[in-house]
């Protein structure tokens, strides 16, 4: 997916004054096995795990947000093996207490401000202060 379709998300994010930056591709198998640098891939081996990114997350929470791409031209995200890829991705991430949200960029450019508030609601889950936020 190209970078400007990846950051709406973040356009969008920052124009609703949600709080806190996400941190851009953010190396979860990575970091979940002693972070980037030597010996990377024999470690992720160990550990079962790949090299792979969120779009945008909030480590300290374990919240994450994808933008999948081509949803609607056959693209990666929703051919066979991409999809696949992804699913192992995602479940992996859930085993690992990570809470995700997935969107499309129409998705994003349609209703912004629920996209936004639904991510907003899971940052405040996994702060446990959880509240009800009117969209």
């Amino acid at each position: 997916m190209t970078a400007d379709k990846k950051s709406i998300f973040l356009y969008y994010w920052r124009l609703l004054g949600s709080g806190e930056e996400p941190v851009p591709e953010y190396r979860f198998g990575a970091m979940a096995c002693g972070g980037p640098g030597k010996g990377l891939k024999e470690r992720l081996k160990g550990a079962g795990l790949h090299d792979w990114r969120f779009d945008y997350c909030w480590p300290q929470l374990k919240v994450f947000v994808e933008v999948e791409g081509g949803v609607f031209a056959g693209g990666r995200h929703t051919r066979g093996r991409g999809y696949s890829d992804d699913l192992e991705k995602y479940n992996t991430a859930s085993s690992m207490n990570w809470l995700g949200f997935r969107f499309t960029p129409d998705m994003i450019e349609t209703d912004p401000v629920l996209c936004v508030a639904q991510v907003r609601q899971g940052l405040y889950a996994h702060q446990g202060t959880l509240k009800h936020l009117e969209v």
